[in-house]
């Protein structure tokens, strides 16, 4: 494959993948003294700079450059559900509302990653793109899951 098109969805993905996981680590900031979401809002911090330096090092690998700024747009949504989450923990310890944004802003993270499976794109960039989908869906599960218990309470 010579189309180098890919790298832009690789730029995208790296932009929110970015965002996700800095919107983790404000959330944990956030979060009342009883930490009740610390823990988990830090593994999926974890796992998302991972997918981030990972993409980022494939984009690089393939001669292209990591921009910053490259695919903001969408970051800026999910940015702004990461907004509405620190917003519910400021205004109360409702576990339900914080955890219904945070999933809102897995849904979005998720389906992003879904339209860029539908791009073209080498096998080895495929097969990293789809284990990063495989993660962000286990990671959506955990908090919904997550949500539905805080719902019950």
């Amino acid at each position: 494959m010579t189309d180098n098109s890919f790298l832009d969805t690789l730029q995208m993905l790296y932009s929110i993948t970015r965002v996700s996981a800095d919107g983790f680590r404000e959330a944990i900031e956030d979060l009342p003294d009883n930490a009740w979401g610390a823990e988990t809002f830090s593994a999926m911090a974890e796992q998302r700079e991972a997918f981030a330096s990972e993409l980022a090092r494939e984009i690089t690998s393939r001669g292209g450059q990591v921009n910053e700024s490259a695919g903001m747009k969408m970051a800026a949504a999910l940015h702004q559900t990461w907004m509405n989450v620190r917003s519910a923990l400021s205004a109360n310890d409702d576990r339900y509302a914080v955890l219904a944004e945070a999933e809102r802003g897995e849904d979005y993270i998720k389906s992003r990653y879904e339209e860029a499976l539908e791009d073209e794109m080498p096998p080895e960039v495929r097969a990293l793109v789809t284990r990063h989908y495989e993660g962000i869906v286990a990671a959506h599960d955990r908090i919904k899951l997550m949500r539905d218990r805080a719902q019950e309470e």
